[in-house]
């Protein structure tokens, strides 16, 4: 009787193993299928962020300094505040787009992956700065409505949070480095 059990639990454990096995592939499907959505949707938003750098910031410093007083003779600084944000948001991007890329290959834990991390943290902070300034300069020019230092505001405390979370998982992910590296070591 008790090798009858012995050979029930095998067969039991067996079943639960090639059930587990046929769900891998779905699974390692559908993982695939999301990272890739994602990533082609990150890169839709840079492409956007293109058009918008070169079509839409020069059409608006040229017209709202001719449009508002208070933006008069700062068409310059304004192309420059609007390009800035946008280069620094396609870089966000950019990094988030590397370490999916990482995650989809199964090499996000390598030492490389952290400075990836890293210009996330960074470009979510330099975002959140940048919106600060542009905060500050809208007030001082008198044209800081409600709404958009509201918007700003806000912007501000997303990208903080973001950079913030950013650097509580590099830590996360060096110490699962450290763990795969001494796994490897005894193996």
């Amino acid at each position: 009787m008790t090798r009858h059990v012995s050979l029930y639990n095998v067969s039991y454990n067996n079943s639960i193993e090639l059930e587990n096995n046929a769900k891998e592939p779905q699974m390692k499907h559908r993982e695939e299928l999301f990272s890739r959505f994602a990533n082609i949707t990150i890169w839709l938003l840079m492409s956007f962020g293109m058009l918008f750098h070169f079509l839409f910031i020069p059409m608006l410093s040229h017209e709202l300094p001719a449009t508002y007083v208070e933006f008069n003779g700062d068409g310059l600084l304004i192309q420059i505040f609007l390009s800035t944000i946008t280069l620094v948001a396609q870089s966000t991007l950019l990094s988030v787009s590397m370490l999916l890329r990482r995650i989809l290959k199964g090499s996000l834990f390598s030492e490389s992956a952290i400075s990836w991390v890293n210009g996330l943290a960074a470009s979510c902070a330099t975002f959140s700065g940048l919106l600060v300034a542009l905060l500050y300069w809208l007030t001082f020019q008198g044209a800081a409505a409600p709404a958009i230092a509201f918007g700003l505001i806000g912007g501000t405390i997303v990208a903080v949070a973001f950079a913030f979370v950013t650097l509580s998982l590099k830590y996360v992910l060096k110490a699962a480095i450290a763990n795969q590296q001494e796994l490897e070591a005894v193996i």
